[in-house]
């Protein structure tokens, strides 16, 4: 293979627009280096040519923790990250970019704004506030990253170039997966919006384009994104009011620290732009160049042994460098026959930019000190700043062709990975706290994972009521959805109570009664939806009657028991159905039902039945007096005696089902809480109901969590492991040694994750969600009204109890204030007859 060959590795593309030199183009939008776009955002970087054109497309991936792996881990990512750059078999690039955000944006951003009206939602609002507001100052949250792969191919039309990407996207796509990162492809507009971005950073409004108002006007997106002015200097360019700067890593060593790219852009403290461009060597030409590299040390090695002959110097060897190449050179041309060890052409280029020149000729020497502190010698292109500039774009666009050869395992150190981030702001999304590993805002939304259940792991003491109650809190304020808690050591009173929620505080004394034969309204009006309801009540009081005989059924008493639900559901729908006359069935009328069969056979269960009906265990007997579609519900159990514990454990799960089931038929999502789920778990029948009930909100749009202290409980049944595998959301605040052990049936951790979740302080751990692990910091101060509505903590009851009262009096204070401030408005209006009385009073 010729030389010419080698030199077509680094060979540039041909630029859209031919600019001679000292001549400068009536618009800006000739400096960008694309011809031709597309809908599903594959590029033509070159013009028609009759060889072919460059094409290319983008993707986004996203971070792993590759910081919080171990070193056996950190080997595992690099081997893969090493096959995923063997097999590219085209040029492409791996980008890290940093976008700045101004303080006013990142406030708005992750300012939460409450749907509902009410001073309680106010004042939690502004404490949630409160509380994200300290954790942002804790990290620099101006900068946010993002990690992009621009891969390119020579074809003769858009249409094979799509071909082919979505072949290679296959091919790539499960390494990424190996390492739990996704990969993402991005569309036109969607890149539009990135490169709008670099071009005109400084412009508040987002690239308010979609592919349909493109329109006729695709032809002329230039114009959309280049900036209004740019002036080209031998050292820097000027785009609008911005100073920018490109670098090139003139040299660095072979040997990097693994993820040295990232953690160098990360570690300045300013945004920039580091872009890697890859030119892969085949295989043929790999071992010719190394030989070619090896034919030339030798010359040099018997050049200089001349030297010293003609010297006199006959018993003096070559120099140690000289040796030393050699060896290592030999070492690669082996490693290349025996390993297929691959090549590539490479460069590293680092956008600065900044608002005046006083500011980035400081950032530009902070980089190039960030970079030296790895023998990475960076230099600005004099010169050569625009073509820099777009060499480092997005795109696959390659006008500066200074490249020099590395061996894969030696790029492995531009390896991109660092540290995962959660930060959804998006609708919906709720605040965990601050990201241990970057000090940014972890925001997620449980909505978005194709599985929102999760389980929370904690021993008594390490703040996971906290953890859940800033969740509650935030569904409350930020969503529509509905809560209910199975609460059995009474932890959520205080917080059902304080929005005004409905709190059932079950014992042998209690007032409170609940129907577990209720029918919601919507079963009486729809048809289609009462042959489900009755056949769910079937087999429920088939669960629910072992724990009221105390033994397993027998014969046929599940038949008696299933036939009398039918003919009481029967009977109550036909009297809807002729008079319209709704009526609620409990105990009693099913008990009547019951005693039609026949005796002898439905004695014993009809016997046991009595005590739940008209004995002292008839707290299940009556029509509801609470109101169970409040939308906050908390089932408090701590009170009551085993006879009704485990049956009214059924009866609560029951009626949590049928909450999901029917407010998806309203178009309402339910939250499920179940704390101390052990509890759960102990029995197989309740083991039973909750795997259904996981799965019925799943189905129905529901989100269940699971709360409970140690990972052994949720690994004892085979119903239990299967609401593990169903549930996209872990978090661990602490571990026992023994749940160490327990561990891997869950997640697997490494030992550096394994230190977070050993955690000293209340509220730090870590959290999987869906494919990403972070470890969270949620704490709140005691300062913050949030921090005493969520203790439960024993030592402080005196001063919550002090605290909530002086909130109790705030609130009465605001709601009267509020009150007066109405009526002093009205009364405004009626002064000025602004409108009738009654007319005023149906506005405010």
């Amino acid at each position: 293979m010729g030389k010419r060959t080698f030199k077509s590795y680094k060979k540039c593309s041909v630029p859209v627009y031919q600019i001679r030199k000292n001549e400068y183009p009536k618009d800006t939008g000739f400096y960008i280096p694309i011809a031709k776009i597309s809908e599903n955002g594959v590029f033509q970087i070159e013009p028609d040519k009759k060889e072919g054109m460059i094409f290319d497309k983008m993707y986004r991936f996203t971070d792993i923790n590759f910081d919080l792996e171990d070193d056996e881990g950190k080997r595992r990512v690099l081997q893969v990250w090493m096959e995923i750059l063997r097999g590219m078999k085209v040029a492409f690039k791996v980008m890290v970019a940093g976008t700045e955000r101004s303080d006013e944006a990142i406030k708005k951003e992750s300012q939460l704004n409450p749907f509902h009206e009410g001073v309680i939602y106010t004042l939690t609002n502004e404490a949630l506030n409160e509380v994200i507001g300290k954790k942002r100052k804790l990290g620099n949250n101006r900068i946010d990253y993002q990690y992009y792969l621009v891969l390119s191919c020579v074809k003769q039309s858009m249409e094979e170039a799509v071909l082919f990407f979505n072949n290679l996207e296959t091919s790539i796509t499960p390494y990424f997966y190996q390492l739990e990162s996704e990969l993402i492809s991005i569309d036109g507009v969607s890149r539009l919006r990135i490169l709008h971005g670099i071009y005109r950073a400084t412009e508040d409004e987002r690239f308010p384009v979609t592919w349909e108002k493109l329109g006729r006007e695709r032809e002329y997106f230039r114009h959309l994104l280049a900036p209004l002015t740019m002036n080209i200097e031998k050292k820097q360019l000027r785009l609008d009011e911005r100073y920018g700067c490109v670098l090139l890593a003139r040299e660095y060593p072979e040997a990097l620290p693994g993820g040295f790219l990232t953690k160098f852009v990360k570690g300045l403290g300013f945004p920039v732009i580091a872009t890697m461009d890859f030119s892969p060597l085949s295989k043929s030409d790999t071992k010719e160049m190394l030989s070619r590299k090896l034919m030339n040390i030798e010359g040099s090695i018997d050049r200089q042994q001349q030297q010293n002959n003609q010297r006199g110097a006959f018993l003096t060897d070559p120099s140690w460098d000289k040796r030393q190449q050699k060896q290592e050179i030999s070492d690669e041309l082996e490693n290349a026959h025996l390993n297929d060890e691959v090549y590539f052409y490479t460069s590293l280029l680092v956008y600065v930019e900044a608002g005046s020149q006083e500011a980035l000729d400081s950032r530009v020497e902070r980089v190039k000190q960030q970079a030296a502190m790895e023998d990475v010698e960076l230099e600005v292109l004099r010169g050569q700043q625009v073509e820099a500039f777009q060499t480092m774009l997005p795109t696959a666009a390659r006008l500066v062709p200074v490249l020099r050869p590395m061996k894969v395992s030696s790029i492995t150190a531009f390896c991109p990975y660092h540290v995962a981030e959660l930060n959804d702001r998006g609708k919906g999304a709720a605040f965990y706290g601050i990201n241990q590993g970057s000090k940014t805002l972890i925001f997620a939304n449980k909505k978005n994972l194709k599985n929102g259940n999760g389980f929370i792991y904690a021993p008594p003491g390490s703040g996971k009521s906290f953890f859940v109650k800033l969740e509650i809190v935030q569904v409350l304020n930020y969503t529509y959805d509905d809560v209910l808690v199975l609460d059995p050591a009474n932890e959520y009173f205080d917080i059902c109570e304080f929005y005004g929620g409905q709190v059932i505080n079950f014992s042998n004394r209690t007032e409170t009664h609940i129907n577990p034969l209720w029918i919601p309204e919507d079963v009486y009006l729809d048809d289609t939806l009462r042959e489900g309801f009755i056949s769910d009540k079937g087999v429920f009081m088939q669960r629910l009657f072992p724990y009221i005989k105390k033994k397993s059924l027998e014969g046929n008493e599940a038949t008696y028991i299933d036939r009398s639900v039918r003919r009481l559901y029967e009977e109550v729908f036909r009297s809807f159905d002729e008079q319209g006359i709704t009526t609620e069935p409990t105990f009693l009328e099913y008990q009547r039902f019951l005693a039609e069969e026949p005796r002898g056979k439905a004695g014993d269960i009809l016997d046991a039945f009595e005590l739940y009906v008209s004995g002292s265990s008839n707290v299940f007997a009556h029509k509801s007096n609470v109101d169970i579609n409040s939308r906050m519900v908390v089932f408090g159990i701590r009170d009551l005696g085993e006879t009704l514990k485990k049956p009214s454990m059924m009866i609560i799960t029951e009626l949590m089902t049928t909450r999901l089931t029917y407010n998806k038929k309203n178009h309402k999502a339910t939250r499920v809480y179940g704390d101390e789920l052990h509890v759960v778990f102990d029995d197989p029948e309740f083991a039973l109901a909750w795997e259904k009930l996981w799965k019925v909100a799943r189905k129905d749009g529901g989100i269940t969590t699971g709360i409970t202290q140690n990972i052994s409980d949720s690994i004892m049944s085979k119903q239990a492991k299967t609401m593990v595998a169903n549930s996209d959301v872990i978090g661990i605040l602490s571990l026992s040694k023994t749940d160490r052990q327990d561990l891997p049936e869950i997640i697997d951790l490494t030992d550096t994750e394994m230190q977070y979740v050993d955690a000293k302080h209340k509220g730090m751990g870590l959290m999987k969600f869906g494919n990403t692990k972070v470890i969270f910091d949620a704490r709140i101060d005691p300062d913050n009204i949030l921090y005493w509505l969520f203790t439960t903590d024993p030592k402080e009851s005196r001063q919550k109890q002090k605290r909530m009262q002086e909130l109790k009096e705030l609130i009465a204070r605001k709601e009267e204030e509020h009150r007066l401030k109405e009526e002093e408005e009205l009364e405004r209006m009626e002064r000025n007859g602004e409108a009738s009385i009654a007319k005023l009073r149906e506005v405010l």
